[in-house]
């Protein structure tokens, strides 16, 4: 698990303020006073008590702010005191199961976005995947609200119009035992966790009219919520529902989770994946590592053993600290270790030996998806010779299976051909990252 993003302890995060009850008596009082019976506050509190989103912790940290203003996550200052309390490193504040609370965020939501998304069942799933992101998920008891989506947020002094609030109060009251108000919260839950995985991967959260829906689709059937995927559009739920929150908050709430073992999987492997502009080097070894249940690997061993070896352990150092190694570090928290020299210089090794591995590839394992990473590809290129010698050469050894020790001299002088190191591993960086998100 990745360690450079410090988790507070979960008990001292689940701290509540001794007043908890009388602020639940006082939203009990409130929603009578809107027409609610007792029982149906009843109904739905343990509701979202028994919903899963307990996730509270603590997070420091910026976002960017490519949100477009008028959809940026309104909030009260007032709500903000009193739900993200105690300052930067206090940590203290109570997990707010209050509906009040989640209807008083959510309707801000809606009437800060009616410009927005026209369609009312979309701005009002919006607004709650929002509200409970901010209440109950990610951002729940982090106590640094301001400064997580400081690039964001627009805090208001005025809070939204009473028959707004009614409109979620209502919804509330009359969903408390429909399964649309688990998915929202599932969404609240998974979306953000989706979401920071994509950005690790391929440096985005969402674009629109590319690869990211097919990529989102992937998430969910690894997930077994493939039940979700069709209550919101993907640029609604990805960008305008979360956007806001940014890429640190999502990230430790993806470790929280990891942590407390409430992630599938196939989500789990997700998020404890290389980040962005690692794929040379993740793939080269993948390769190495399928090759070394054939005899032939003992040559490659022979020839660049040694930068093998260093090539592992700088992908265990990445697996550990994901983020550092990411192209934009600093949004997580964390310095960049891009420009470590056992970084370059691992990086520097797998490229020149992707003629090699591409070579592989190509002549045993038509149709593996390692055939499809295109960054190796496009490495492999610049020893080119190299890789039609490789390339002929494996498709001799698979047609010789049993005369590995005849043709072993003859691989030796091909994993000794002239392999050109590349000047500049880092100076193609970007191209890499938009070739590995296809």
């Amino acid at each position: 698990m990745a360690a450079n993003i410090n988790l507070n302890n979960i008990e001292i995060a689940r701290r509540r303020f001794v007043n908890i009850q009388t602020d639940r008596a006082a939203d009990r009082a409130v929603l009578i006073g809107h027409g609610w019976t007792d029982a149906q506050v009843t109904t739905l509190r343990n509701v979202l008590v028994n919903l899963n989103g307990e996730g509270n912790y603590h997070a420091v940290g910026s976002t960017i702010g490519f949100l477009p203003q008028n959809e940026y996550f309104r909030i009260t200052q007032e709500i903000l005191n009193r739900v993200h309390y105690g300052g930067a490193n206090a940590c203290m504040a109570r997990r707010s199961d209050e509906i009040m609370d989640l209807a008083l965020v959510a309707a801000l939501q809606y009437e800060k976005l009616e410009a927005v998304i026209l369609n009312v069942e979309h701005r009002l799933y919006v607004s709650i995947i929002r509200a409970l992101i901010f209440l109950r998920g990610p951002l729940n008891a982090q106590g640094v609200a301001p400064n997580v989506i400081r690039n964001e947020v627009e805090i208001v002094e005025n809070g939204p119009a009473n028959e707004t609030v009614t409109i979620f109060t209502n919804w509330f009251r009359d969903n408390a035992n429909n399964a649309i108000l688990s998915d929202l919260n599932e969404l609240s839950i998974f979306a953000p966790i989706f979401a920071s995985i994509q950005f690790i991967k391929t440096n985005h959260h969402y674009i629109t009219g590319s690869d990211y829906d097919t990529a989102y689709d992937n998430h969910f059937r690894s997930a077994t919520k493939s039940h979700l995927r069709n209550i919101l559009p993907y640029n609604l739920l990805f960008h305008t529902a979360i956007h806001w929150m940014g890429p640190y908050a999502g990230r430790v709430f993806s470790l929280h989770m990891l942590e407390a073992n409430f992630l599938p999987d196939g989500t789990s492997k997700k998020v404890q994946s290389a980040p962005a502009g690692c794929a040379v080097l993740t793939s080269v070894l993948a390769v190495f590592h399928a090759m070394s249940s054939l005899p032939i690997y003992q040559y490659f061993e022979e020839a660049f053993g040694e930068r093998i070896d260093r090539m592992r352990v700088m992908r265990e150092e990445i697996m550990r600290h994901p983020t550092a190694f990411h192209l934009h570090a600093t949004l997580f928290g964390t310095p960049s270790r891009r420009n470590e020299a056992n970084f370059v210089n691992a990086i520097r090794d797998a490229e020149s030996l992707t003629c090699f591995t591409q070579a592989f590839v190509d002549a045993m394992c038509a149709g593996s998806p390692l055939g499809g990473v295109k960054t190796m590809k496009k490495h492999a290129e610049n020893n080119h010779g190299v890789y039609i010698i490789a390339t002929a050469g494996f498709r001799r050894w698979s047609r010789n299976l049993r005369q590995t020790a005849d043709i072993g001299e003859a691989i030796r002088r091909m994993v000794n051909a002239p392999v050109v190191a590349e000047a500049n591993p880092q100076a193609n960086v970007e191209e890499d990252i938009a070739e590995e998100g296809g």
